[in-house]
């Protein structure tokens, strides 16, 4: 079964929405769902917002999705997915190593050896498990990251066992940021390239309120 590539954005991304659909159109016989949605208040609570949004998406198509986060670029056909559906895994993101990791940004500490995720291209599928994971998500997003993707991470190192999760580390080019280093050993095509346009939107912010003062 092939998934649904799904995601949202608020009005700052509006430039990015149409480049991402057409990313995926160009690639032929992809099914995607993208959808605006009103700010909600601070970046951290629209990002929050992420988990939230996946679950919405299993329910309403009942079939596997993919998370790309709206500044995301599809650069060939994302065979990789299908062949992870058909094997039976409950979840698939690309894994940052622990020695890679910023000391606070480690999931459960930096005491840990726990590896980070990067929760920008991220596969759910419509299993008892990937349900469970969103709900350990969920429960978890009481405020105490910065960043989603943190407790994302705290959520599957805590109960990826418990509940049995069938996890595929997605190799890099799935989730490679432009202009950043290849990791040693997976070097080669993108598949799926991030533009991290937050950092850029911050930046901008941070001129116009350098201009002001």
């Amino acid at each position: 079964m092939n998934p649904v590539f799904v995601t949202y954005y608020t009005p700052p991304y509006s430039v990015h929405a149409g480049p991402w659909e057409q990313s995926l159109r160009d690639q032929g016989h992809l099914t995607w769902h993208i959808q605006k949605i009103g700010d909600r208040g601070s970046w951290r609570l629209n990002c929050g917002y992420k988990h939230i949004f996946i679950k919405q998406m299993l329910e309403t198509f009942k079939r596997p999705v993919v998370w790309l986060d709206v500044d995301a670029r599809v650069l060939a056909r994302p065979t990789l997915f299908a062949d992870l559906i058909e094997k039976g895994y409950d979840f698939a993101a690309y894994f940052i190593p622990r020695k890679l990791m910023q000391p606070g940004d480690v999931p459960l500490g930096n005491h840990t050896s726990n590896d980070g995720i990067a929760a920008g291209t991220m596969l759910f599928n419509d299993t008892p498990a990937s349900h469970a994971l969103l709900a350990h998500w969920h429960a978890r997003d009481i405020g105490q990251h910065y960043a989603e993707q943190f407790v994302l991470g705290e959520a599957w190192h805590l109960h990826n066992e418990d509940i049995e999760l069938k996890t595929s580390r997605l190799p890099q080019s799935y989730c490679h940021i432009v202009n950043h280093k290849w990791r040693q050993g997976e070097e080669g095509p993108t598949v799926i390239e991030h533009l991290q346009a937050s950092r850029q939107l911050k930046r901008k912010a941070g001129r116009r309120a350098h201009s002001q003062r």
